[in-house]
């Protein structure tokens, strides 16, 4: 056990209540310059700005955390209280800040590389399609522009989960839910006629203004999963009308539902539905733009019986 603290890439040291230092690891022992792992007091400790985290640990008697910088790198310090004395924890947090950047520089190439030649594809289909072109062939040419737009989607969903800045948004524009919704079931059609799935649409003409791509891409994401888990021969609900102050979005299915556990957790980035296939992303983002436009989503679900989403957008 001592060894593998000695050799942990994270800074651990052990103190008395007197403050006299009982254990200190070979991280913290390079980084202030001392030979012997013990007999030092709390003031070791000055040089990297921790004198008073510990000293306040020892009097309040509880953890206590803060971040630090020291000579070029950043660092995290967590304390821990105990009838033995207080326990340190000094992490180096650089190294991962370094680590996020690369994985966003690198997310941001693949979209790129991913968008531009799934763009050269799509348009060379439709070209195709409106050519005279035998009707198994539209077929098709048909799914194959479906799985295309779910991959734009995705690649779409990932970029925006990872590039995220608030205040960025677009919100003036007036978007028209009704026709929005239309446009999005038109492009499931082949997914609903292969579960053979009944679609039921009250929507009434109702505007609200904001960002209509991502509006758009939010409602991509609730229809796609009202299809996805739903059951064959199910049935799917979209309802938007004015309830007092609010234009409000409904969608409902009779799908394979949510355990009641997993609902508070289910807008979370990668958490999903037990037997729910994919990355868990869409939910996540479906938040984000709620927020962005100052809406409101509530989720009811069972297990076996379906799922009800409501998104309620405020009138401008």
């Amino acid at each position: 056990m001592k060894e593998l603290l000695e050799n942990l890439e994270d800074g651990i040291a052990l103190l008395n209540h007197e403050g006299r230092v009982v254990y200190m690891n070979k991280f913290l022992r390079e980084r202030l310059g001392k030979t012997s792992n013990n007999g030092y007091y709390y003031e070791t400790f000055r040089s990297i700005d921790l004198i008073g985290l510990i000293q306040e640990t020892l009097t309040r008697k509880e953890p206590l955390e803060k971040t630090f910088t020291y000579k070029e790198g950043t660092y995290e310090a967590k304390t821990f209280f105990s009838e033995e004395g207080v326990g340190l924890l000094v992490k180096e947090v650089s190294k991962k800040a370094i680590m996020d950047t690369l994985k966003k520089e690198f997310l941001a190439n693949l979209s790129h590389e991913l968008k531009t030649p799934l763009s050269v594809i799509s348009l060379a289909l439709e070209t195709l399609l409106y050519e005279e072109t035998e009707e198994s062939k539209k077929n098709l040419i048909n799914r194959a522009l479906n799985r295309i737009k779910e991959l734009q989607n995705l690649i779409e969903t990932v970029y925006l989960l990872t590039f995220w800045e608030k205040g960025k948004e677009t919100l003036s524009e007036r978007v028209e839910l009704k026709n929005l919704i239309e446009e999005i079931i038109n492009d499931y059609k082949e997914e609903l006629e292969s579960k053979n799935l009944r679609i039921f649409l009250q929507l009434k003409e109702k505007v609200i203004n904001g960002d209509r791509e991502k509006i758009r891409l939010m409602l991509r994401n609730l229809i796609d999963n009202a299809i996805r888990y739903n059951k064959k021969g199910g049935e799917i609900r979209i309802l938007t009308d004015k309830e007092e102050n609010s234009i409000i979005l409904v969608i409902s299915d009779t799908g394979i539902g949510i355990d009641k556990r997993r609902i508070p957790l289910i807008f979370e980035p990668f958490i999903k539905g037990e037997e729910s296939k994919g990355l868990g992303l869409g939910l996540s983002l479906v938040k984000k733009i709620a927020q962005m436009h100052n809406a409101q989503v509530h989720i009811q679900s069972q297990p076996d019986k379906g799922t009800i989403v409501k998104v309620k957008f405020p009138v401008s």
